[in-house]
């Protein structure tokens, strides 16, 4: 795995704040190895792209933000200020490239579509190994109970197909909620957990499959519809 920590312009707001670019460096190096000793599937070569940016360009209630582009390209950057302070950042990285790098396990056999359900899944796997494995707890993971997600998941799987990535249901939606694609994902790949699935399985699976497994779950007594 290359790793890449980028120059920017950014990087004395960083230092200012008492981190060095050798820190994040290390840090991010250090889960990367960290990941491929838990996750097999992993394509031979992933580049990890990581940097400091703005605030306008990250999560606002982590400062930091993730992006996976194939099984080759993966990317995490952070905002420059340090909102949350130096313990919270790197910590923060970790749980990041604990999640993007699942998605390029993901892309390896299952490239990336803008399709919402797709995201579900993709979204619902890097979440559940994110919260299980990097001890993290992430906000996007945090999801309703059943009935409120299988009207959720029923949702999202009737809308109509599109080219492009629909940003109400994976980031903030109109009428408030947060996160939904990757709420039903989490909630998915739980439910598939309890029935007797192993997680890294999952990963290896095209999304398709997945969704069909859980479609022939029954979801506190209301049965998910056949595709």
């Amino acid at each position: 795995m290359n790793v890449v920590v980028l120059d920017s312009k950014y990087w004395p707001d960083v230092q200012d704040r008492g981190v060095e670019k050798k820190d994040i460096a290390d840090v991010v190096r250090s889960v990367a190895d960290e990941v491929l000793g838990l996750v097999d599937s992993l394509p031979e070569y992933v580049n990890l792209v990581v940097y400091p940016s703005v605030a306008d360009d990250v999560i606002v209630e982590t400062g930091i933000m993730g992006m996976t582009y194939s099984d080759e390209y993966a990317s995490v950057y952070f905002d420059c200020t340090l909102p949350y302070g130096k313990e919270r950042l790197l910590s923060g990285l970790r749980e990041a490239v604990f999640h993007e790098l699942v998605h390029a396990a993901t892309f390896r056999h299952d490239p990336w579509q803008p399709d919402v359900l797709f995201g579900v899944v993709t979204e619902g796997l890097a979440t559940v190994f994110e919260r299980d494995y990097a001890g993290a707890t992430p906000l996007w993971g945090s999801y309703e109970d059943d009935l409120v997600m299988t009207e959720w998941y029923l949702e999202l799987k009737n809308l109509p197909k599109s080219e492009t990535k629909n940003g109400e249901y994976f980031f903030k939606h109109s009428d408030g909620r947060k996160w939904i694609v990757y709420k039903t994902g989490s909630w998915m790949i739980d439910k598939l957990l309890e029935s007797g699935e192993d997680l890294f399985d999952l990963i290896r699976m095209n999304h398709k499959d997945v969704i069909a497994k859980f479609n022939l779950l029954e979801v506190n007594s209301v049965e998910v519809l056949h595709e």
